[in-house]
């Protein structure tokens, strides 16, 4: 067997052909172009190889075919000179050990894991051979984009992402944070979850009626909650009709004595009120949030009424928190978060809100800033009282009573209280028709029902109302006419209705008040004299 120089190198030269064709069939083929695209956008060094390969790797089959020609034609002739060299037998068995290790083997796995750069370094041989054996490639390659259409790349599904962002995260080489690959998970899972998978019961939901004034005991308790968005409901029927949605921000300059009612709000802001069946997707939910239908949604589910008739029916709420909170898997607490879920902790002592709480420190008691506002109230509404100095109205104030009509629980409070007892007794009766009393009120807080007339004529009376006041100007001008106190008969009845406070003033405090301003009066003229 003699073999020449020339063939020895040209069995070289044909064995590194036949490597180069099967790493670059690997390398270059196996790298999604996607994946490309993904490579170029980043700011790693493979960027740069990335962008050189590219454009050879969008010819897809014109690669593909000019690659496996080279191919098969080096390694044909390597088995034809191996063979000539050589017996049949042993160039076969020669030729296949040196196709299979140096033109399988040792190319394809250092392709495999340097195929970028491989790719890179010899991207203007694989130019060369483009167009070197693009007679023979170019219309086989236009055959199979016909048949079988142009490349696309690799499209993961949502599972395959899903797995993909594991796969990722617990790696270790892996850049990927687990708080990211969360977050990736719970926006991947968003397409595959309803409404009723996270909603909130409706039965934990804080809602108001319409027909509520906000007064401060509402202002305050919407304060103690701490939400931004509270549902607006109608009673109709047997089922609550949400009719809108109240914005706590627009309560910022309300002044609770007015006691304006919710419907006065609804009918001035108007918002719109997003409802959702329990079937939507949460995916489409974020999209009407980002739109601007709102940052809540009332669910609602549609059921037989047994009549042939199909009937909506509330059965919970989400909000855009909600949302959030899913596709981020993690719970946001903000500054007041006091929430609906029990399975929250509370992170607001909402026991500091009893600083503002001041017409509660003390049961039975009347405060300094109250004071204040129902002396300007008195003067400004009857003329007896102007004669009185300021001072005097405080003393005589201080000294009167202040009787607190409540109950724990407000719905029971004309259970837990006699309706026919006056409220010094515990009772709920300000005043009973054609009997005699010795008190002016005034209503510091709540509501009070007062019946008058020969036909039991109906009225509902309130806050600053004052009840009785002929009696301290009987006394004020039986004090100025030196004439006895007269008995005072009541011509109605007044009850409490709900949790009030009620401020008693007596003709007896009022007339003893009388006279000490008058001795005070004779004082001053006595020293008067004297000096």
């Amino acid at each position: 067997m003699n073999i020449t120089f020339f063939e020895i190198c040209l069995m070289i030269i044909l064995i590194c052909l036949s490597g180069l064709f099967s790493g670059l069939t690997l390398g270059l083929l196996s790298i999604d172009p996607l994946n490309l695209d993904i490579i170029i956008e980043s700011e790693s060094d493979e960027a740069k190889y990335a962008r050189a390969i590219q454009p050879i790797r969008k010819k897809g089959n014109w690669l593909l075919c000019t690659l496996l020609i080279g191919n098969v034609v080096v390694n044909s002739y390597l088995s034809i000179l191996m063979a000539d060299i050589t017996s049949g037998t042993m160039g076969l068995i020669l030729s296949t050990i040196m196709i299979v290790i140096f033109g399988e083997i040792i190319p394809q796995a250092t392709c495999s894991r340097y195929a970028l750069l491989v790719g890179y370094y010899t991207r203007y041989i694989t130019i060369i051979l483009l167009f070197a054996l693009s007679p023979v490639a170019w219309p086989i390659s236009k055959l199979l984009d016909i048949c079988f259409g142009n490349e696309v790349g690799m499209i993961y599904t949502n599972n395959e992402l899903k797995k993909l962002v594991q796969i990722h995260e617990h790696e270790q080489m892996s850049e990927l944070q687990s708080k990211v690959a969360n977050i990736m998970t719970g926006a991947l899972n968003l397409d595959d979850k309803f409404v009723r998978d996270i909603m909130i019961p409706w039965e934990t939901v804080y809602k108001i009626s319409i027909d509520t004034r906000l007064n401060f005991e509402v202002l305050l308790e919407i304060f103690k909650k701490g939400y931004s968005r509270i549902p607006v409901y109608r009673n109709n029927e047997n089922e609550q009709e949400i009719v809108g949605i109240l914005f706590v921000k627009e309560l910022i300059l309300l002044d609770p004595e007015d006691e304006i009612p919710i419907s006065t709000i609804m009918n001035t802001f108007k918002h719109q009120v997003l409802k959702v069946s329990e079937d939507y997707k949460l995916s489409n939910l974020l999209t009407d949030f980002c739109s601007g239908k709102g940052h809540i949604a009332i669910v609602k589910k549609r059921y037989d009424n047994h009549m042939g008739l199909y009937e909506e029916k509330n059965i919970g709420i989400l909000t855009l928190e909600d949302l959030i909170e899913i596709i981020l898997q993690l719970d946001i607490f903000d500054e007041t978060d006091i929430t609906m879920r029990n399975r929250r902790d509370k992170i607001f002592d909402i026991t500091k809100l009893g600083l503002f709480d001041y017409r509660r420190k003390k049961p039975n008691s009347i405060s300094p800033q109250e004071v204040k506002a129902v002396i300007h109230h008195l003067k400004y509404t009857y003329h007896f009282f102007r004669e009185i100095p300021d001072k005097n109205m405080e003393n005589l104030i201080n000294k009167s009573k202040i009787i607190d009509v409540s109950s724990s629980n407000k719905t029971e409070l004309k259970l837990n209280r006699s309706p026919y007892d006056l409220v010094e007794n515990n009772g709920l009766m300000l005043y009973q028709k054609n009997e005699f009393t010795d008190y002016m009120s005034i209503i510091l807080d709540g509501k009070v029902e007062i019946h008058s007339g020969k036909h039991d004529f109906f009225s509902e009376v309130s806050r600053w109302f004052i009840l009785c006041p002929k009696i301290l100007e009987q006394t004020f001008n039986s004090h100025q006419n030196k004439t006895e106190l007269q008995d005072f008969e009541v011509d109605f009845s007044a009850r409490v209705i709900t949790d009030s406070r009620i401020l008693r003033i007596s003709k007896h405090n009022f007339y003893n008040e009388i006279n000490c301003i008058k001795l005070k009066k004779n004082e001053e003229k006595i020293e008067i004299k004297i000096e």
